[in-house]
């Protein structure tokens, strides 16, 4: 009878908990959003981009989308995750400064175990901006999974920080320095 009780103690009051919390860590959290910063560069005159996404948010769209197992940020990466990130950013996220379309020029990703071990920074670049007078841009990531999905993208030019948040239906906006 009380080996009953201590085997009902440890399953309740010490496994489903530390279950529980794990699984919740790993896979969920109850908040949408990603955050990417767009920084001037005066001396190699280019845009130096950052987003920052989680991880777990980011590889279910893109296994969905390209309908493979990625295994984002771990040992059993697929070899095309690079490829399938470059191309779901060229379709949600868009920069058009003082009237001319850019492509981002994908840089790489890594996970900071540091600063936070559930998101997945993606490095990007823009070359050939020697100045900025308007930038027309749209950052509609994860939007496509997510109806909650905030987007924060914040500019860095001359000293100067400007920011958009983007809501769900929130496609486009143009901000000047």
């Amino acid at each position: 009878m009380m080996l009953n009780k201590i085997f009902f103690f440890y399953l309740f009051c010490i496994c489903l908990p530390c279950l529980s919390i794990s699984s919740f860590t790993r896979e969920y959290h109850p908040i949408h959003l990603s955050i990417t910063d767009v920084e001037h560069n005066p001396k190699d005159q280019s845009l130096e981009i950052v987003h920052k996404v989680f991880i777990d948010d980011l590889e279910k769209i893109l296994e969905s989308t390209y309908r493979t197992r990625l295994h984002l940020a771990t040992d059993k990466e697929h070899a095309d995750t690079d490829k399938f990130i470059v191309d779901y950013l060229k379709k949600h996220f868009t920069l058009e400064i003082d009237g001319k379309s850019y492509v981002p020029d994908f840089h790489g990703k890594f996970v900071n175990a540091k600063e936070d071990i559930f998101a997945v920074w993606i490095l990007a670049k823009v070359e050939g901006i020697a100045q900025i007078k308007t930038i027309k841009h749209s950052n509609t990531i994860l939007m496509d999974l997510y109806d909650d999905q905030e987007n924060f993208t914040h500019f860095k030019y001359l000293g100067k920080r400007k920011s958009t948040r983007f809501k769900y239906q929130e496609k486009i906006d143009e901000i000047s320095f």
